[in-house]
């Protein structure tokens, strides 16, 4: 069972400072696809040669406006979830050909009767899209499409409480990606208003679609060293650590992120090392 993901990272789900997102499908083990939300394209990278990147899914196609996660399906398809920026309606998940970068129609559309407000990560595990849609700023959820059709397979559950003094209100999911252990990791934005190290990953059994537990948090109760600030981008190196890229604490939200990384076997004493 493999599980494609992306919401900007290294490989697959680092956050760009440019504010866009990243992926590399198996498809396309030499490029890097850049979604770019200052030009509304994707941009393709070679990694190989003296190449320079250009666009391959052109500025606006298909209503492209405000892209983020983007993965390969597996089925000559590339798929980005675009936000619909500052538009009347919500969010969309829009299906490009993985070699011509032509637009092929919306797999999910704004009119669906369940589309994603604002959709920011992506992942695809056995044929199932998991959407982490950051919401229309009550609260997010963690949305469920089938991966051919688009259809809606449901939400997974919020838990009622998060961490310390968040709750279901302040779930807003940010990128996903699938653990070694097989379970679903979330990072999660909790606070809106800028309150420091507001920032948790969570981990879902999607076999049963249940909430499991909180991997780690960076409130500040109890003198919690963690930093994890406005955390952003998911991926599992080839080390078996859990890589994470977040927001400087710092009030200009402009600097570089850095990255943490944590230990998957064992949320209570997880390794950190902070690189700029």
């Amino acid at each position: 069972m493999s599980a494609l993901s992306s919401s900007g990272g290294l490989l697959l789900c680092m956050f760009l400072a440019l504010g866009g997102h990243i992926t590399s499908g198996s498809e396309h083990r030499e490029a890097l696809y850049v979604g770019d939300v200052s030009t509304n394209s994707v941009f393709k990278f070679p990694l190989h040669g003296n190449q320079e990147g250009h666009a391959f899914v052109q500025p606006g196609s298909g209503g492209l406006d405000g892209p983020r996660g983007i993965i390969f399906d597996g089925k000559r398809h590339l798929l980005v979830v675009n936000q619909n920026v500052d538009q009347s309606f919500p969010g969309e998940i829009l299906r490009y050909g993985a070699c011509s970068g032509e637009f092929l129609g919306a797999l999910v559309s704004h009119t669906d009767p369940h589309p994603p407000f604002a959709p920011r990560g992506i992942v695809l595990k056995d044929n199932i899209l998991y959407v982490a849609d950051e919401g229309d700023g009550v609260t997010g959820r963690l949305a469920r499409y089938d991966g051919t059709t688009g259809a809606f397979l449901g939400d997974l559950p919020v838990p009622e409480t998060i961490v310390d003094e968040f709750n279901s209100t302040d779930f807003r999911p940010r990128s996903l990606v699938f653990g070694p252990d097989g379970l679903l990791y979330v990072s999660l934005f909790l606070s809106p208003d800028g309150f420091p190290n507001s920032g948790a990953v969570v981990r879902y059994n999607t076999h049963h679609a249940e909430f499991v537990d909180v991997f780690i948090a960076g409130t500040q109760a109890n003198g919690n060293p963690y930093d994890l600030n406005r955390p952003e981008g998911l991926v599992f190196g080839p080390d078996g650590k859990l890589y994470i890229t977040r927001y400087a604490l710092r009030k200009d939200q402009n600097l570089p992120r850095l990255t943490r990384y944590f230990s998957s076997a064992s949320k209570r004493t997880p390794t950190i090392q902070t690189r700029s």
